[in-house]
């Protein structure tokens, strides 16, 4: 036995004390063998699922390939917990058996297929396809095409050992009835039945085996029983947990709580999370707000998942705190009418700077009235990306060949993702990120301007025919100017920003910033960090300057107020910065919440989210650039 096979031997010794059921030299069989794709199937009845063989699949170590989902018969194998006591230690010894059947031919280059007893019916008349679609499962890094029609793919998105996390997002077809004056997207009880949101069938998923289902913001309302029980027999039918976002009326003014709802199945759904961010209620009203009870991390057939709702993501150390908590994916659910570069941005920061795989599903509003009341409809999509910041692909249940970006998916329905949980973050080598594409510039941008070069590691504005010495957190003579310094990798870091950002507010309030991040070598082409620099930007409403001791590379900005984020050309080493948007920092993700509040404790309400929210942070003592250059 190698140090491998060892471990998962010793783990099944430690479970009941039996150590009889190695037999050395003894040949291993298998069912099926398709000797074309080195592919070994096992079919796998009621008695591989027992304790011992769950013991076994935890002591695998990261880099096995498997052509299974092993949390899926980890649970499995929780649920049944088959027996066989013919010999005593009959169970340890398939379960160790199963183990060296998946490792071994692994190592050899085999993939191993294993298909649960009584997931299909194997005796209907279209078998043949249903066990095609089924190897079709088998994700195409460990195995050539079963189908020969299959298109070949241009690039293998994933090329480290992974495990996968299933997930199926829906995105509901919606006909929002907003007009001119009502912008209350959370309709009351009496809506007419026809506008209410259908509950999918089990059909709908096509047999297709997931981990979690995915639904948007505001899906159904808390206190719809009807729609509840169905959403219940739903996660029974598919056997799989739901995430549901539910409105919910708050007890003491005009006000929803956003939530989100886990249903898993043969049990009672519970309310997981409350909303943080831009709405009419926030978790951190609560005076027991603790990141512990209001922002948990849950574990779904052995992956750790954390959740937000929708401009949560603006919050960062939300994120942070549950990678830091062990949470592998992020679920952001959100309602409708999102712009895409700003989505897009947003949760790739979060992925990379984070290390999870992160995910939003929406609405499509197919009837959304605008400001000067004619019909709009909003185009929405999924989103996803791994934590390389590469976009993940999807495909239609049942129709692995329908497989395509979600930047393609603009149609209501549910589309099916592969997560891969064994994707090391690009902040380990951010020559993996994807370069931020160039597109069109219109060279409209608003005044007021400054001019900046950078020299011996320096930057200096340009006054006249003089440079003039910038101080990071100093304001800059008679000015409102006033520059924070990240310093090379802080760039991926959330809290230097945080804390960079309130110092430089509280020094300077009504100055206007930006931000210099330095390198003293770049650790990859400029077009790459760019993507991170635009997730800063959306995130804190602040120009990003990229230079290291002799150059500036790249600027990214605000456009237009709120509405993206602009990447700006960089013309002979000088950056040419508006002022026109100051920085709202995180009264901006309140303000909606602090508005709804008696005028009287406005002011301390905020000072309270703000307070509960920076918890978050862990190392408040670390050094942070203002007064040193």
């Amino acid at each position: 036995m190698d140090p491998e096979i060892t471990r998962i031997y010793e783990a099944l010794v430690s479970y009941r004390g039996y150590d009889k059921f190695s037999t050395p030299g003894y040949q291993l069989s298998v069912d099926y063998f398709v000797p074309s794709k080195k592919l070994i199937i096992e079919y796998d009845e009621r008695q591989h699922f027992s304790i011992p063989r769950k013991i076994a699949l935890e002591s695998y170590s990261e880099v096995v390939n498997l052509g299974f989902n092993k949390n899926k018969w980890m649970q499995e194998c929780n649920q049944i917990r088959a027996t066989d006591n013919d010999p005593i230690y009959r169970d340890e010894q398939r379960a160790f058996y199963d183990s060296l059947r998946d490792i071994l031919a692994a190592r050899h280059g085999y993939t191993m297929f294993r298909i649960k007893d009584k997931d299909y019916d194997w005796t209907i008349s279209n078998a043949n396809a249903l066990l095609k679609d089924t190897l079709s499962q088998i994700p195409d890094r460990l195995i050539g095409s079963i189908s020969p029609k299959k298109k070949p793919q241009a690039k293998k998105q994933f090329q480290d050992p992974v495990n996968i996390f299933k997930v199926a997002l829906v995105i509901p077809p919606l006909w929002d009835l907003h007009t001119k004056a009502a912008f209350d997207i959370h309709r009351p009880p009496d809506v007419p039945e026809k506008y209410k949101p259908i509950i999918p069938s089990s059909d709908d998923f096509d047999h297709e085996q997931l981990d979690l289902v995915v639904f948007p913001e505001a899906y159904i309302r808390r206190d719809d029983e009807k729609r509840l029980e169905s959403l219940r027999q739903l996660a029974n039918q598919i056997r799989s947990c739901l995430l549901v976002g539910a409105s919910e009326r708050h007890q003491n003014r005009n006000a929803d709580w956003e939530t989100l709802l886990l249903f898993r199945p043969g049990l009672q759904e519970e309310l997981i999370y409350r909303k943080h961010s831009t709405a009419g209620a926030v978790a951190f009203e609560k005076s027991d707000w603790n990141p512990k009870q209001y922002l948990p991390v849950y574990e779904i057939n052995g992956t750790k998942i954390g959740c937000t709702i929708c401009h949560d993501s603006y919050l960062g150390l939300l994120q942070k705190y549950l990678s830091q908590q062990g949470a592998k994916v992020w679920i952001n659910v959100s309602y409708d009418n999102v712009k895409h570069e700003k989505w897009e941005s947003i949760l790739r920061l979060r992925s990379i700077e984070t290390g999870m795989v992160s995910l939003c599903t929406l609405h499509d509003n197919l009837g959304r009235i605008d400001k000067n009341g004619r019909p709009h409809r909003t185009r929405i999509r999924p989103f996803g990306f791994s934590p390389d910041g590469f976009e993940l692909e999807s495909y239609s249940p049942g129709n692995r060949e329908s497989r395509k970006p979600f930047s393609q998916c603009t149609t209501p329905g549910i589309y099916i993702v592969d997560c891969p949980l064994g994707i090391k973050s690009a902040i380990m080598k951010p020559d993996a990120i994807p370069s931020a594409k160039k597109g069109k510039f219109s060279g409209t941008r608003p005044e007021p301007f400054i001019e900046v070069v950078i020299k011996d590691g320096k930057l200096y504005l340009q006054s006249k025919e003089n440079l003039v010495s910038i101080v990071p957190g100093k304001p800059l003579g008679d000015t409102e100017l006033i520059m924070g310094l990240v310093r090379g990798p802080e760039l991926f870091d959330i809290t230097v920003f945080t804390q960079l950002m309130e110092r430089l507010y509280h020094r300077a309030p009504d100055a206007k910033l930006f931000i210099l991040n330095l390198w003293d070598k770049l650790p990859a082409d400029p077009g790459r960090l760019v993507n991170v620099m635009l997730g800063r930007t959306l995130e804190f409403f602040v120009t990003l300057v990229l230079s290291d001791k002799n150059m500036i590379y790249e600027i990214t900005e605000i456009a237009g107020g709120s509405k993206t984020m602009r990447r700006v050309p960089v013309y002979d080493n000088r950056a040419i910065i508006s002022l026109k948007f100051a920085p709202e920092g995180l009264w901006n993700n309140f303000k909606i919440t602090i508005n709804n509040l008696d005028k009287n404790i406005q002011k301390s309400s905020f000072d309270d989210f703000l307070k509960k929210y920076r918890q978050l942070e862990g190392n408040r003592d670390r050094e942070i650039h203002l007064d040193n250059d």
